[in-house]
C-alpha cells in the first residue's frame, strides 16, 4: 500500500469523525450519518490495503521506492551493481563492473 493511499485513508476517516462531531452538536442526523459513512468507508480501504500488503509480503514481492524487488534485481538473470560499484551476474558470479 502506498504512503499516499494509507494518508487519504486515514484522511477520509477524520473528516468522518469531524462530521460525525459536527452533526452531533447541531442536531443534523444526515451529516452525523455521513460521517459515520466516512468513517467506514476509510476503514474499509485501509483494511483492504493491509490485505493487499500481506499479499505482497507473503509472496515476497513487495517492491522499494527504487523499482527494485526485495531479491536486487529487476528481474531474473539482469546484471545487479553492488555497494563498491562493481556489477556482478547473479548466474555467474563477480563481473567487471560493465552491465
Amino acid at each position: 500500500m502506498g504512503t499516499d493511499d494509507k494518508m487519504r485513508n486515514q484522511g477520509q476517516v477524520w473528516k468522518g469523525k469531524a462530521k460525525e462531531a459536527v452533526g452531533k452538536i447541531t442536531d443534523n442526523e444526515r451529516l452525523e450519518f455521513e460521517g459515520k459513512s466516512d468513517q467506514a468507508k476509510g476503514k474499509f480501504r485501509q483494511a483492504m490495503e493491509n490485505v493487499k500488503d500481506a499479499f505482497a509480503s507473503m509472496f515476497g514481492r513487495r517492491r522499494h521506492h527504487t523499482g527494485h524487488d526485495h531479491t536486487g534485481y529487476d528481474r531474473p538473470g539482469q546484471n545487479h551493481l553492488g555497494h563498491d560499484g562493481q556489477g556482478y551476474d547473479r548466474n555467474t558470479g563477480p563481473g567487471d563492473g560493465r552491465l
